[in-house]
């Protein structure tokens, strides 16, 4: 699609990931349903984009099931060129199916890892793409539960989802971490561990310039706390 190293022709990369999409792979049932979305290569419809997403939810494509989530509970979704009426439940129910796979791809164990890093566990999946599929799904489950868009506000739970995403690389996920330990929702009073979150956002490459500027001034604002506590953790 991006015409790396060949002339760019959005009919003819149409054409092969539709093909694809015929023979099984689910990634490229998420790339048709964003291609029919968008109307890159193929005739905009709306419907036919479901048709592949909700196809490559059916078989466990974790971006799929996203997408739709993220359709559902917004009515809108990759720019709201379309829109359809809200509907949280099943917002919630593919959200809820896509953080399953998640975790079902994850070590009991290196969950347990990340639910208690304080900030300090990186991530080590080698596969951006799929760190990015992850930590998506984490996001917008969690703030549906930070928000209470649907569903009871569970900041407990939110957290626990947010870190997961956090811990695998996600900006988003790490500073609703940092946001969650400053003021002790959901999670303790920690301003250590938030400054930490805060600072990966900072330097994380991949990070929109608004939110990096947003974890600086939270930082900024921990500065003088965390100065006094060091001096007096000294004094000891």
């Amino acid at each position: 699609m991006a015409g790396s190293g060949v002339r760019k022709d959005k009919k003819e990369a149409a054409k092969r990931y539709l093909r694809s999409a015929e023979l099984g792979y689910t990634a490229s049932m998420n790339t048709c349903g964003e291609l029919y979305y968008n109307g890159f290569g193929v005739k905009t419809s709306a419907n036919t984009a479901l048709e592949f997403w909700e196809k490559g939810a059916s078989l466990g494509n974790i971006d799929c099931l996203t997408t739709l989530g993220c359709w559902y509970r917004d009515g809108v979704v990759l720019g709201g060129r379309h829109s359809k009426p809200v509907d949280f439940t099943r917002a919630l129910g593919y959200m809820e199916r896509a953080m399953k796979l998640v975790l079902a791809s994850l070590s009991p164990a290196l969950v347990n890892v990340f639910r208690s890093s304080e900030g300090r566990t990186e991530a080590i999946l080698s596969d951006t793409s799929i760190i990015n599929t992850y930590s998506l799904a984490c996001h917008h489950l969690a703030r549906m539960y930070e928000s209470g868009r649907g569903v009871t506000i569970n900041h407990e739970k939110a957290v626990s989802i947010y870190v997961i995403g956090a811990a695998l690389g996600d900006a988003m996920c790490q500073f609703a971490m940092g946001n969650a330990l400053v003021r002790g929702r959901g999670t303790r009073l920690d301003p250590e561990a938030a400054d930490a979150w805060f600072a990966k956002v900072v330097v994380h490459s991949g990070c929109p310039e608004p939110l990096r500027n947003m974890a600086m001034v939270a930082r900024a604002q921990l500065a003088p706390h965390l100065a006094q506590k060091s001096r007096h953790d000294r004094a000891r």
